[in-house]
């Protein structure tokens, strides 16, 4: 009879790990960038596995951990990604629970308030939302909207009123302007330098356009756009807009010459509900979409942190907060 055995990931794990993943998803992840995502995490991780007896992985669940700010105060919170069993496993049982079910629970009983996790987050498939909710206390999150751009559309004519710059590093300007956002925000992880050089890391394989906007009238950045990008689409990742009188329209039409410059004909983005950034996107003309057919927020709480009645009306993200892109 086979035995099933759930544990903690161990160092040399990282072979049969990407083996599974490469039998369930349709694309194949590199060991720098297995590295990048958990090895090399800032703020750490925990993985969860489910084996057999000869070393194969029959699942597995594992989360990254971040700093967020809570009324001011300094907390961790969790997003779940790379959440997993193999089809020929699937049919497994332990106890009354599969084996994907029972990998989730031993890592979400060992990552929450003991071990300084006040709840966690993500961003599922609609059928992953559906078995969380039966099997795992998910609860979906309501408030985020998605949005489109014409990039095609004529913009107004002004004043550049300051100069957008491609940005190679995230420096000591992206720290200086997050400690003047934060104030802003109840619940958010927090977008500094230090989480911003991690998440954009090029050994995501993927490559991001980033543009910060500096004023005339000062030295410092006082707004910056993160976009990824495929054929003629991009997908506005992280933002914050100027706040000086008449930077925000003077960002955006240097910004939409250079998305047009590089053949982007629209943009889309999403993010909670909880920013005053939403009005002046739609101010520059950005038209409210459905939300997304495959991707939904859930929150998974934990025994002693906030709950979802403190959590989802404050709750501020963008797309960088998302593994998915």
């Amino acid at each position: 009879m086979t035995a099933y055995h759930i544990r903690t990931y161990r160092e040399g794990d990282e072979k049969a790990i990407l083996s599974a993943f490469a039998h369930v998803f349709p694309v194949r992840r590199s060991l720098p960038t297995w590295q990048w995502i958990y090895r090399d995490h800032p703020d750490g991780s925990h993985i969860m596995l489910c084996s057999l007896d000869d070393g194969q992985l029959a699942a597995h669940f594992a989360v990254t951990r971040h700093r967020a700010v809570f009324h001011g105060q300094p907390l961790i919170i969790a997003q779940p990604r790379d959440a997993f069993s193999l089809p020929r496993y699937r049919s497994k049982m332990l106890g009354r629970s599969g084996l994907f079910v029972k990998t989730a629970e031993a890592l979400f009983n060992r990552c929450g308030w003991n071990e300084g996790v006040a709840f966690h987050y993500g961003f599922p498939s609609p059928r992953h939302l559906k078995l969380g909710q039966k099997q795992l206390g998910y609860h979906e999150g309501l408030n985020w909207s998605r949005y489109r751009f014409d990039a095609g559309r004529p913009t107004p004519s002004g004043a550049p009123l300051g100069e957008l710059r491609e940005i190679a590093r995230f420096g000591e300007e992206f720290d200086r302007l997050w400690q003047e956002r934060e104030k802003e925000h109840t619940l958010a992880v927090v977008h500094d330098s230090r989480f911003l050089t991690w998440r954009f890391d090029r050994r995501s394989g993927r490559r991001y356009w980033v543009w910060g906007f500096f004023p005339h009238l000062t030295r410092d950045m006082s707004g910056y756009a993160i976009f990824s990008h495929s054929g003629t689409k991009a997908l506005l990742l992280d933002f914050h807009f100027p706040r000086q009188p008449g930077c925000t329209p003077a960002f955006w039409r240097q910004i939409v010459e250079k998305l047009r410059w590089h053949g982007i004909s629209e943009v889309e983005t999403w993010f909670s509900d909880h920013t005053t950034a939403r009005a002046g996107l739609i101010e520059l003309g950005f038209e409210k979409l459905p939300q997304p057919e495959q991707t939904t927020l859930c929150y998974r709480f934990v025994e002693g942190g906030p709950g979802f009645g403190e959590v989802d009306p404050a709750f501020y993200f963008t797309m960088a907060d998302c593994d998915l892109f």
